[in-house]
Parts: C-alpha cells; structure tokens; sequence
C-alpha cells in the first residue's frame, strides 16, 4: 500500500510540475503576443526594414537668358563590398587601375572592415566603367554560393553630380560644390539651401535576402528637386570679360586682374571676372590665387579712378564751381607741413576743373580736396558707398578701408583721399561709384540674383544731374584729350578715368595696381566698365593705367555694346537708338 501511495505522490508532482510549466509558458506566450504586441512586432518590422534617402535633384543656375552655367548629370559610382573579397590587394590593384585611384588609399578604405567602400566617385569615363564591370575578382568561398541573392562584390550606382556646360565661366562667382552636392564657395555656398531641395525619405521593408517587400502604404515622401536660379549675369559679356583678362595676362603678367560690367541703368551685373581662375569641375585641382574672387574680396587704393568722384562732389556741395580755375603750382605745393608733388615733375599751373581730370593733377586736387573739408568728404564717401560691403552680399566681401574719421587731419588724410590714397576700396565699390556719374546721379543697388521675390531697394539720389552730366563730359575729354587718349578708337564715345596706384613695401614702392574705369555710350551711358591689373610686368617703364587697362576696358565694352545691339556713335548722336 505504501508504494502506491508514493508513486501517486510523484506523479502529483511531476503533473503539478508541468502544469505551472505550461501555465507560465502560456502566460509568457500571452505576454508576448497579446500584451506586447506592438511592442515585439515594432523589434520585428525593425529587423527588416531599410530607411532610405534619396538625394533631391540639385538645382541649376542659370544666366540672365536661361542658358545654363551650373547644372546637373548624372554619372556612375563604384564601390565594393568588402566581405566578398578573398584577396583585396589584388582587387585593389586592378580597381586602382582601371579607375585611376591610389591603390594603398583604396586597400586602406577596404581593410577598414565595413560593408562598403567608395572606390571612385562621379566616373566620367564609359570604358573605365566598363572594364569594372567585366573583371572577374576572387570572392570568398563561402561568399560566393550566396551571391545570386546577397549582392554583388563590386556595385555601380548613379549619383548626380555638378556639370558646368560653358566650361569654368564665372567660376568664383559660381563657386563648388562637394562630392556630395553641397555648396563649398560662392553662390554655391550663399544659395545652397535654395538649390539643394529636399531629399526625400521612404522606409523599404525587406525579406532575409534583403529584397524588397512590396507593402501598400509605405511609399514614403518623395525628394523635392532644388530650385532653378537665375542671374544678371550674361554668359556672352562675362566670356568677352575673361577672354580681355586672358590677353592682359599673356601680355602684361600681372599678378591678377579683374573686370566688373553693370548695366548703367538698372545696376545689374552682367559680368565679374577674376584673374588668375579654376575650373569649378574640378576644385581639388585649384590654387588658393585660382579661387580668389578678386572682385569682391581684395582692396586696393583706387588712385586717380577716384578724382572724378571727388571732383563730382566738390561740385554737387558747392566748394568748387564747374568753371573754377585751380592753382595747380609749378609740379608741387605746400597745404600745412606737407609738400605735394604731382606723378610727373611738371607744372600746369592754374586750370580748369575739366583739366584738373584730364591731367591728372594730384595738386589741383589736393586743392580741391581742402575747398570741401573733412565733414563734406566724409560724408561723400558714405554716399558712393565706400566703407561697407555692397548689396550684393557676396561671401567674402570686403566693405573696404577708411580712416576712423576722428584720425583725419586736412594735411594728410583729406588731401590723400582727394587723389585717391589712405583709402582702400573693392573693384566692386569702385564700378559702382561711377554708376551715378553715369545715370544722371542716382545709385541703383546691385544685382546678381535675377529673383522678383527677393527685397530690393530704390536708387539713392548721390548727385544732381546736372553735376553728374557735367562730370561725364569731362571724363570723356580725358579719353580724347586726356590721360586715355591713346586708347584706340571703339566706335563708341567713352568716358573715363585711369588710375596708376603705387603699392608700397618697407617704405619703396613694390608694384603698381593699375585701372581703368570706363562708360559707354558717354552721351547716355548703357554700360559702366572696370578693367584692374594687380602687379603687371613694369617692362617698358611703368605700367599706367592707359596703356595696361584702358585697351581692354573699352574693348570689353565695344564687344558688349555690339552684342546688346546698341549701335555705335559713328551711326548715332550718342544716345541709344
């Protein structure tokens, strides 16, 4: 009877047992599946789901005709899968070879142990390609049976890349983009937000293969492409700008030159080319002189280029009548303890204001300067927008160099300014200075951005017209009578003004920054034209601003005035037809 009874109680306690077992595997189960749910199918779905991005279309920047500057193409990119490759220096060497990349850099990316691995980006070589895709590289033995559903060794993706169709035209003021298409310089970089869009994002549920699953519903958002931007520039004028700058190089060897063109009328830039350049395809490539976009960022002491500004304003406040004669001296005179003397020992004793500009005297204009006194000067300065960056915002501008006005003394400082030295200005301030002389007196701001959304403000009234028709027309007596007279007939009546500027190292003179500003028609100008060589080659003499700028400022402006079909003064009486 005893055994019975034990061997009940045994299997009471092994039923017992498996009992709560099954009990607890059943609550577990019901834990798992009922009361967290949510939470194990999310961990699931996690397991298998693929968050993906695709990079918005970037968008393109356009000349003020819709021709294309900057634009988008796409082009392949390989990779490789590192866990396939049974021998990766082999595979490097025949990569390296076949894509022109480093072999010991690619061998490196490879043995870092990741899944991929960029070998070379944006391909633009179709047999390049090709040869990848017919090698046959050694896989691993236990890679290889699972290829078919795995992957492959080596992937070829498409990438958008940026494609600049004219070539490097405009490149600084363009600027670059990274190999990822984001903007590094220029109005790359200013307007990346704008132009790079939005990329869009879908969630790809995938099988154990990694192969997608089709599900309703989890399309995703869609990339929104960046916009099209356009510009004032002109892709003709800006190519006539550079092709000049080219020649000033072949011929003078300066250390950079620059060309600003406006349209005289409404401030727009129609073309900003910088000397020495870089292909914008390529920035790995260029030089830190190559990027410089000289007509934004250097400063320079403008020289004789800014007599007639200070002539003009003289004349607009009153210090000086349009008539009045000035005492010039015999080649120098004295204003407080200091001794003027003028660029070529020679004297042109008392002359006229319109002679003063033809001459270039930089007595008659320390006179002059000394008739206006500081506050008129000071506030002159102010109202041709020196001193601060112009409207433009380009990155990197540079708003100039004055003297705190509370250092000035009239000796020094105000009879410097009035011949243009102590004060270090931007080609771009410069050419936009003359923009009143040039449209009767007001200042429109500049444009580069052709964008009807954007704010832009009114033109700012700087001279009477009266006083700005009168400036005009003695600035083109320094083209026919002057210091540019032997500038080679264009067809065009110019008016304008040299500027030979010396730059000074250890107290001697080290080069010379020579210019030339000039607009034409002169009767009622359609464009205002810079041409600035910084450094040119002193072979020959010295290198003044009539023989090393002037020719290629007017010829830019022949060439531009031609293209817009404005006919020449030969045809015409000055104005435009």
């Amino acid at each position: 009877m005893k055994e019975p009874v034990v061997a009940r109680f045994r299997a009471s306690l092994i039923f017992s047992f498996l009992f709560l077992l099954l009990a607890a595997l059943a609550g577990r189960l019901f834990w798992i599946q009922v009361v967290q749910h949510d939470h194990y199918a999310s961990l699931s779905r996690g397991q298998h789901l693929v968050r993906e991005v695709s990079r918005a279309p970037r968008g393109s920047i356009l000349d003020r005709a819709g021709r294309p500057l900057a634009a988008r193409r796409r082009l392949p990119s390989v990779a490789v899968d590192p866990k396939f490759l049974a021998d990766p220096e082999a595979a490097a060497a025949a990569l390296s070879a076949a894509l022109g990349v480093d072999r010991e850099a690619l061998l490196a990316r490879i043995r870092k142990g990741s899944r991929f691995a960029w070998v070379r980006r944006a391909v633009d070589d179709p047999a390049a390609v090709e040869a990848v895709k017919g090698m046959d590289l050694a896989l691993r033995e236990e890679r290889s049976g699972r290829m078919a559903k795995a992957g492959e060794p080596v992937l070829i993706l498409e990438e958008d890349v940026r494609f600049h169709p004219l070539g490097p035209l405009a490149s600084q003021v363009l600027g670059s983009v990274n190999i990822d298409g984001v903007g590094m310089e220029g109005l790359e970089r200013t307007l990346d937000a704008r132009l790079r869009g939005t990329d869009g994002r879908s969630a790809v549920l995938v099988d154990a293969h990694r192969q997608p699953i089709l599900v309703p519903g989890m399309e995703g958002t869609p990339a929104v492409p960046g916009e099209d931007l356009r510009l004032t520039l002109d892709a003709v004028i800006q190519g006539f700008a550079e092709d000049e700058l080219r020649r000033t190089f072949e011929k003078h060897s300066p250390r950079g030159a620059v060309c600003v063109v406006l349209d005289a009328e409404t401030g727009d830039v129609l073309a900003l080319a910088s000397a020495p350049t870089f292909d914008p395809g390529a920035p790995g490539a260029a030089t830190p002189e190559g990027r410089r976009a000289r007509f934004a960022t250097d400063m320079f002491e403008p020289g004789s280029t800014f007599k007639p500004l200070v002539a003009a304003a003289a004349m607009d406040c009153g210090a000086i009548g349009p008539e009045e004669r000035i005492d010039c001296g015999e080649g120098w005179i004295r204003i407080g303890r200091r001794t003027i003397h003028e660029h070529e020992p020679r004297g042109y004793g008392t002359i006229p204001v319109e002679k003063v500009l033809a001459v270039s005297s930089n007595c008659g204009m320390a006179r002059i300067g000394v008739k206006m006194g500081i506050p008129r000067m000071q506030a002159a300065l102010g109202a041709f927008g020196f001193g601060r960056p112009t409207s433009l915002g380009f990155p990197g501008e540079s708003a100039g160099r004055i003297t705190a006005p509370k250092a000035w003394t009239e000796s020094y400082t105000l009879v410097s300014v009035s011949f243009g030295q102590e004060i270090c200005v931007t080609p771009l301030q410069l050419a936009a200075a003359y923009l009143p002389v040039a449209r009767d007196g007001t200042k429109p701001p500049l444009r580069l951005v052709d964008d009807p959304s954007l704010p832009r403000g009114e033109p700012v009234r700087v001279l009477r017209p009266e006083t700005a028709r009168r400036v005009r027309a003695m600035l083109e007596t320094v083209v026919t009578e002057g210091t540019a007279r032997a500038v080679k007939k264009t067809g065009y009546r110019v008016a304008g003004k040299t500027g030979t500027a010396q730059k000074m190292k250890a107290g001697e003179t080290s080069g010379y920054v020579s210019s030339f500003v000039g607009m034409a028609p002169a009767g009622d100008p359609r464009l205002v034209c810079l041409v600035l060589l910084d450094e040119p080659s002193k072979k020959g003499g010295t290198p003044y601003g009539s023989t090393v700028a002037a020719p290629y400022c007017t010829e830019v402006l022949r060439k531009s005035l031609r293209y817009l079909g404005v006919r020449p003064d030969e045809e015409t009486d000055g104005r435009r037809p």
